[in-house]
């Protein structure tokens, strides 16, 4: 927490990931951390969850297939809790059904994208978009 953005003198925004396949979260941390992030990731689901009321992250990058828990009920079981219902979640998964896009929107996703449409710069862009909107940024599919 000691990192402190040159351009604003304030402590940089945390990100946290939740994503099972380890050289993708470390893909996504780097790039992050080149954006001045701060990031703190989770290689399973029940992880994720106790990461997130643990260091209460500015935004979560959630992937839905994760072993222990899946992606589901960790949204689900956040926006139940006090401490992470207004956190807000961009999934960010390999499951391109509409059904699987329509239950996360019902279960308060602010985000979802699809791994293999999207580049490592769009999601950091539509990360930049929901952390500037906070929680209100009720868009699903981007």
């Amino acid at each position: 927490m000691d990192l402190v953005s040159k351009e604003t003198g304030t402590e940089p925004k945390k990100i946290l990931i939740i994503e099972d396949d380890a050289p993708l979260s470390a893909m996504v941390q780097n790039r992050f951390k080149r954006e001045l992030y701060e990031t703190v990731s989770a290689l399973n689901g029940s992880e994720g969850l106790d990461a997130a009321r643990k260091y209460r992250p500015d935004i979560i990058v959630l992937d839905l297939l994760l072993p222990v828990m899946n992606g589901f009920d960790v949204l689900s079981a956040l926006r139940k809790d006090e401490l992470t219902r207004d956190i807000p979640v961009l999934v960010l998964s390999n499951l391109s059904r509409a059904e699987d896009i329509q239950r996360t929107q019902m279960l308060g996703a602010n985000g979802y994208l699809v791994k293999t449409d999207v580049s490592l710069k769009y999601v950091t862009e539509k990360i930049k978009d929901l952390l500037s909107k906070g929680s209100a940024g009720q868009s699903v599919r981007t």
